[in-house]
């Protein structure tokens, strides 16, 4: 699932429950929040208005690490 969510932030910023509708849920399950969760603490993700964790408005973006990741998993042509 992480990979699968680092693909879809490849393309900009997205909601918690904007991934968890394109992962094909109806809500935020609780693997989704312990991925996200994962994935902030391993710096693959950071928060788009980091001084409001919490914010309605709070979206999640790809780092440096998180494009680094994905390019190592990308199989080259």
């Amino acid at each position: 699932m992480e990979d699968h969510i680092l693909r879809m932030l490849y393309d900009g910023p997205m909601s918690k429950s904007l991934i968890s509708k394109r992962l094909g849920k109806k809500t935020v399950t609780g693997q989704i929040n312990r991925v996200i969760r994962q994935m902030l603490a391993d710096k693959y993700i950071e928060y788009t208005v980091p001084e409001k964790p919490k914010s309605r408005i709070q979206q999640y973006r790809l780092t440096k690490e998180g494009k680094e990741k994905l390019d190592r998993q990308t199989p080259e042509k």
